[in-house]
């Protein structure tokens, strides 16, 4: 964290010789989740979701740029199997962070438009979300994730791929998760669940829109 608060006081500095672009964004998140136990191996498959809030991006040469997203994001999962007397056991886990992705971008050129390679870390923060079990269209339990037995904080790897031409970028971007989300110490855990690291990863789209400074 102490590393994150120096590359933010560095980024925030180079603010005062290089004029910075400020804008909108929105796009689509195609979350799922993996799951590490003793037992194996499990993946989660995609859940689709959203990605809204601000962006900021501030030249730190001709063709490097820092870029950064403060956004309200959506990941989770679900996932399906056979249960008892021929049932389908549907589990879906839903998740809406505060997301901060700090990107270094290298620029190619071409003609008046710029190709956008970047990436960089991203810290999140959990805001709300819901555990969910049903069988059949039955609804089992409903729980509030972060109180259950899921952790807050998360933080992945971000690159993107981007067009940007005058005012207008569009992105692809992928956010694959290196902390473990899940609390293997929370006292809401059932007696016998092997510890799990549990991780988020997310690929998407989105638009931004600058604005003139």
């Amino acid at each position: 964290m102490k590393k994150i608060f120096i590359f933010l006081l560095l980024m925030t500095s180079l603010q005062l010789f290089a004029q910075p672009s400020i804008g909108i964004t929105a796009g689509l998140n195609l979350p799922w989740q993996h799951i590490k136990s003793e037992l194996g191996n499990t993946n989660y498959h995609i859940y689709p979701s959203f990605n809204a809030g601000g962006i900021i991006d501030i030249p730190l040469s001709g063709k490097l740029s820092f870029q950064s997203y403060c956004l309200f994001s959506g990941k989770g999962a679900r996932s399906s199997g056979p249960g008892w007397n021929n049932t389908t056991i549907t589990h879906k886990l839903r998740f809406y962070y505060f997301e901060l992705p700090l990107l270094i971008n290298y620029a190619f050129i071409v003609s008046k438009s710029k190709i956008l390679v970047g990436a960089g870390p991203s810290i999140a923060w959990g805001i709300s979300g819901n555990d969910r079990l049903y069988t059949d269209n039955n609804l089992d339990f409903d729980f509030d994730c972060f109180e259950n037995a899921f952790k807050r904080f998360d933080a992945g790897i971000f690159c993107q791929a981007a067009f940007r031409k005058k005012a207008i970028q569009a992105s692809a971007f992928c956010n694959f998760g290196v902390t473990n989300i899940y609390n293997n110490d929370s006292p809401n855990l059932p007696p016998g669940i092997p510890p799990l690291f549990w991780k988020n990863s997310v690929v998407g789209i989105s638009m931004a829109y600058f604005f003139k400074l």
